[in-house]
């Protein structure tokens, strides 16, 4: 994510697009805090599952979520020492 204030003034109230990349970093904040575990992201939020997958569909963040929790599993399957 990037600085409003860096990008073309038209793109500032394009609300959308604002209101779309403020989901993405609130779910993928709440996606850290929970572990990658979608039932508590989901528990966070306020919304239920299918709704998560619903604003994850709508932002175009599948791959950002696999990825993560991906690494989350590897994570907790190989602790560091």
């Amino acid at each position: 994510g990037g600085d409003m204030a860096q990008k073309p003034k038209t793109q500032q109230f394009n609300l959308r697009r604002v209101v779309r990349e403020a989901e993405k970093r609130t779910v993928l904040a709440a996606l850290h805090h929970s572990g990658h575990r979608m039932d508590e992201t989901a528990t966070l939020l306020g919304v239920s599952r299918p709704t998560l997958y619903a604003v994850i569909d709508r932002c175009d963040m599948w791959g950002e979520v696999s990825a993560l929790r991906k690494a989350e599993t590897k994570r907790r399957e190989n602790p560091a020492p």
